[in-house]
């Protein structure tokens, strides 16, 4: 990280008005959880150029890890409008309405991620679980096929299945 931080310090110090070199340099503050200097860096590069989707996530990501819940949501809303294909800022949104308890958008997220691809099979096990909270077991179910088919153990599902009949009679069609 050390050595990250360096030689983005040096592309900085050599073009001082190349964006991504700022953006780098602040993600890499950012991994090293020196918040304050990454949100100057990051600052700094969205000034040049305020349609990186990258930036904006790196963005979010700080607000999200200094509490500035409020913050980090708008940051990465404005990522996924410029990326309108990219995961990550989708996941951090979903995870930011869920710290906020914004049920409604939390579930909402989750249901719009569950099916893409390349998103992870927990995703899609996370919203099995919360329609299970909620009372939802057929939704659970189809939720929990969708994790199956992304590589979820399904020692999971069958332990489920045993503490709630009915999604077991779902799955098997009983």
């Amino acid at each position: 990280l050390v050595e990250a931080t360096s030689l983005f310090r040096r592309a900085v110090d050599e073009n001082p008005v190349y964006s991504d070199a700022w953006s780098n340099l602040g993600e890499s503050y950012m991994k090293a959880k020196q918040y304050d200097s990454a949100l100057i860096f990051l600052e700094i590069a969205n000034g040049l150029n305020p349609y990186n989707a990258n930036t904006l996530n790196n963005l979010g990501s700080v607000h999200f890890y200094t509490g500035y819940y409020e913050a980090a949501a708008d940051y990465w809303e404005r990522s996924v409008i410029i990326d309108t294909a990219a995961l990550v800022p989708r996941m951090n949104l979903v995870r930011v309405y869920q710290t906020v308890g914004d049920n409604e958008r939390y579930f909402s997220g989750l249901k719009e991620l569950a099916g893409r691809p390349g998103v992870p099979h927990t995703i899609a096990q996370e919203l099995g679980d919360y329609c299970l909270k909620i009372g939802d077991v057929v939704a659970a179910s189809r939720a929990y096929r969708v994790a199956l088919d992304k590589g979820l153990d399904s020692t999971y599902v069958s332990n489920l299945a045993i503490k709630y009949p009915i999604l077991n009679r779902l799955f098997h069609g009983r």
